[in-house]
């Protein structure tokens, strides 16, 4: 075995004499880059003789192998986590879990999955995404099965993966939920099919409304991090957000946590409150700053929607309007450029093409804003006004939005579709930015 090629963590759980069938749960993949990704999967039962197959030819010719190391004390043994690195860029891979005593049936595809590495970073490349929130726990509905049949690069799940509203601090309750949500074989045909990016909101992270006060916050932080295929977590304590960003292309995403760190929605909206915290606001402009004119395309994600109006007592930016003009100014006055801001949490289809989005002192800055959701829920509005009205859903209909980046090299056109589990078209907005 390569270790300098693909690092495996993995858990074991031992039993004198047993043998694991492959996977209970998952696996999922996520945290792809041009050459690394991680594969997460819950094992039915003893790990000992379970290993990951990588190949990049579906028939797993000369695949390479891969054991299990120790898991960390407090992870849940039948846990199996892959960091796998070394990988060629914009490449397909196909991986399988396999054990001693359960040969693998060609037909047989509960443990096997795919995933396609990205370009290398700052490549001129065309690519697609998906992005949606907002989902029952362990639903089965037909709109992940066409979110899957669109074949986007990565599926951006951006709050309300379940609806469990766990109130305490127990670590059981969360792995319940993540078994539940990979329970469901429509989902389970997803997630194994497309690398996830996933961010949470108020019903996944804790109860209805949570915030950083949530007594179960704890405990969905340590669960996320040991069951979740994520990209590297940026904060510096193990208890901070689930700040992470990625790049695909020439775009760069940033993904924010709007939940662990943010204050009471009823508290005043003064500059002490804040939906970010003071660590993870200073990573968002250190990312902007970063990424401004190296990255033609930069989209901000988060789990709740950033244009609203500030009299609104809806759960959005609104609430949080003193944070969000500082930051409107800030982008302003260092000339941020590029920006485009996705978001969930409302249970349907919007969009602004960025004449809304003026909460800078005199005005701007302007960027467009998506909005996709439901996956299963009845229809809501929320945050506006937008240039693209909302688009409710209809009884049983699920909606999430697939987003086109066409890179032209000297421009990047980007076309925002609101589909349904038909592949129905309900919305779209199209914007460009320059590309050099």
């Amino acid at each position: 075995m390569n270790r300098s090629v693909l690092l495996l963590l993995a858990t074991t759980f031992l039993s004198p004499g047993g043998v694991a069938d492959v996977v209970s749960r998952g696996p999922w993949s996520g945290a792809i880059t041009h050459e690394s990704a991680v594969v997460v999967g819950k094992l039915d039962g003893p790990a000992q003789n379970v290993w990951l197959e990588l190949s990049p030819q579906a028939d797993f010719a000369a695949a390479q192998t891969f054991a299990p190391n120790t898991p960390a004390a407090d992870q849940a043994p039948e846990i199996a986590r892959i960091e796998l690195r070394g990988l060629k860029p914009d490449t397909v891979y196909y991986y399988r879990f396999c054990s001693a005593g359960n040969a693998m049936d060609e037909d047989d595809h509960r443990s096997t999955g795919t995933f396609r590495t990205f370009p290398i970073p700052g490549s001129v490349a065309s690519f697609k995404f998906a992005f949606s929130s907002c989902g029952r726990t362990g639903s089965t509905h037909a709109v992940y099965r066409q979110i899957k049949a669109q074949q986007p690069r990565v599926f951006l799940t951006i709050g309300d993966l379940h609806y469990e509203d766990i109130e305490r601090d127990h670590r059981e309750a969360f792995r319940s939920a993540y078994d539940s949500v990979l329970g469901s074989n429509s989902q389970r045909e997803l997630y194994r099919s497309v690398p996830i990016v996933y961010t949470w909101d108020d019903h996944d992270f804790g109860p209805n409304g949570s915030d950083r006060h949530s007594p179960s916050r704890l405990a969905s932080l340590a669960i996320y991090r040991e069951y979740v295929p994520h990209y590297p977590l940026e904060a510096p304590e193990p208890d901070g957000p689930i700040a992470q960003a990625f790049t695909l292309g020439r775009a760069r995403f940033i993904v924010l946590d709007c939940r662990s760190a943010r204050d009471a929605a009823g508290q005043p909206d003064d500059a002490d409150k804040t939906m970010l915290g003071s660590w993870q606001k200073a990573w968002l402009q250190r990312e902007l700053l970063a990424a401004n004119r190296k990255f033609p395309l930069i989209f901000i994600v988060s789990s709740v929607s950033w244009v609203s109006d500030e009299t609104s007592q809806r759960d959005n930016w609104g609430r949080f309007a003193t944070e969000r003009a500082e930051l409107s100014n800030w982008m302003v006055d260092q000339g941020i450029t590029g920006v485009c801001f996705l978001s969930g949490d409302a249970h349907m289809l919007a969009a602004d093409d960025g004449r809304n989005n003026n909460y800078a002192r005199n005005g701007g800055p302007n960027f467009p804003a998506l909005q996709a959701a439901p996956l299963d829920r009845s229809g809501s509005i929320k945050g506006g006004p937008w240039s693209v009205a909302p688009v409710l859903p209809e009884p049983g209909e699920g909606q999430f939005g697939l987003v086109e980046v066409d890179d032209r090299g000297d421009k990047i056109h980007v076309l925002f579709r609101g589909l349904n589990q038909e592949g129905e078209e309900k919305l779209r907005l199209e914007f460009s930015v320059a590309g050099e």
